[in-house]
């Protein structure tokens, strides 16, 4: 198998952990990896698998939700790597919400990187912890501003959340945004009960 092909190439790896955020952690994952431990895993495995082959005709946004340590940015990592895998994309970002945040923050004052507008324009993106931290007013604009230029552009997001349900992620959310998710929105929900025991996987 030539190495453009080989999810676990020294070469691909390196791509994924460097450039993309997910770091080491998740830099060899693939839908093999995707273990089976409970009959709710099956619906979202599904979903993973039909997400990879057929990406144009999924949803633009997709909210994972459920506790930590139910697999979330596990299945996330996944969908990402496979569909760079597949060249169906030709790059990714993960970033925690809060970090998001900072670093648009950040680049106000650093010029030469302009994070909101390289996370707006990147061809998808995972935005993990969403609801997990308070947000001002200002951050609440940031994130406006995220998800209103990628809305506009049609460009794929997984927004990931530890909240129960989709009445608690849009109190948390302002109106405007929760607007343009709802649009086109895919929910799966990952349960509540950790396996990080389990699997060393999650």
């Amino acid at each position: 198998m030539g190495s453009e092909n080989n999810i676990y190439s020294e070469e691909f790896c390196n791509t994924v952990s460097e450039h993309s955020g997910l770091g080491n952690r998740y830099a060899y994952l693939s839908i093999e990896d995707f273990v089976i431990t409970n009959p709710e895993q099956e619906s979202i495995k599904s979903f993973i698998i039909n997400y990879i082959n057929k990406p144009n005709k999924q949803k633009d946004n997709v909210v994972f939700a459920g506790n930590r340590g139910t697999g979330k940015t596990f299945a996330s990592a996944i969908i990402a790597r496979e569909l760079l895998k597949h060249k169906h994309i030709d790059n990714f970002a993960y970033i925690p919400l809060h970090k998001f945040v900072s670093e648009c923050k950040n680049s106000f004052d650093d010029k030469s990187f302009n994070a909101l507008e390289y996370y707006s324009e990147i061809e998808f993106l995972v935005l993990d912890e969403v609801g997990s931290y308070s947000l001002t007013p200002f951050d609440h604009q940031l994130l406006f501003s995220l998800v209103d230029a990628r809305y506009a552009n049609n460009l794929k997001t997984i927004f990931v959340t530890n909240m129960a349900n989709t009445n608690q992620l849009f109190q948390f959310l302002q109106p405007s945004v929760a607007d343009r998710l709802v649009e086109s929105m895919e929910y799966i929900y990952f349960g509540e009960k950790s396996l990080r025991n389990k699997t060393m996987m999650f």
